[in-house]
C-alpha cells in the first residue's frame, strides 16, 4: 500500500471545502489538532497516575469527535454537556488544591510538563480555530470554541496539581 498520492505536490489539498492550499485556515486547524492529540497522548504516557490518564483518554477521544465535528465528517457531535463534564474535573481539582496566587513555574516534573505542554498546544489549536470561525463566520460553532476553551483550563488546573504533587 502506498501512503504518498502525489496530489499534495502542488501545493493543495483535498478537504471538505473542495481543493484549498496547504496553508488554509482550515489545514491550519486540522493540523495543530493533530499536534494537540498527539501532545495529548504525550502526556498520558508520561503520566503515572490512573485518574489523570483516564482523564487524558477521554480528551483524546473527544478531540477525536471534536476534529470530525468540525471537518464535517460525523454526525458524532460535542454538546454542553461535554464542556460541562470538562468543569467537572476542573472544580474537583481545583477544590482539592490550596488557594495560591503564586506564579508557579510550569514543568516541575516529566509529568506536569507533557500536561502543560498539552495546553499550550490546544491553546495555539484555539487561536487557529478563532480565526477561521472570523474568515467563516457562517460556519461558527460555539459548543465546540467552549469545549476546546475548557480543555485548556482543565489541562492547566492538572498540570498545576503535578507541580504541587511531584
Amino acid at each position: 500500500m502506498k501512503i504518498y498520492t502525489r496530489n499534495g505536490d502542488k501545493m493543495k489539498t483535498t478537504t471538505f471545502k473542495g481543493q484549498v492550499y496547504k496553508s488554509d485556515l482550515v489545514i491550519e486547524v486540522e493540523g495543530t489538532l493533530d499536534e494537540a492529540t498527539t501532545v495529548l497522548a504525550f502526556a498520558r504516557a508520561n503520566n503515572t497516575d490512573k485518574d489523570i490518564k483516564d482523564i487524558l483518554e477521554k480528551l483524546i477521544n473527544k478531540m477525536f469527535v471534536f476534529g470530525s465535528e468540525f471537518l464535517g465528517y460525523t454526525s458524532n457531535k460535542l454538546t454542553s454537556n461535554d464542556t460541562l463534564e470538562l468543569e467537572n474535573i476542573i472544580d474537583k481539582y481545583s477544590e482539592k488544591m490550596e488557594k495560591n496566587n503564586d506564579f508557579i513555574v510550569p514543568g516541575q516534573n516529566v509529568r506536569s510538563a507533557s500536561i502543560h505542554l498539552a495546553r499550550t498546544t490546544i491553546r495555539r489549536l484555539e487561536r487557529r480555530v478563532v480565526a477561521y470561525y472570523r474568515e467563516y463566520e457562517d460556519e461558527r460553532n460555539d459548543t465546540l470554541l467552549m469545549f476546546i476553551n475548557r480543555i485548556s483550563d482543565l489541562l492547566f488546573i492538572l498540570g498545576k496539581w503535578e507541580d504541587l504533587h511531584q
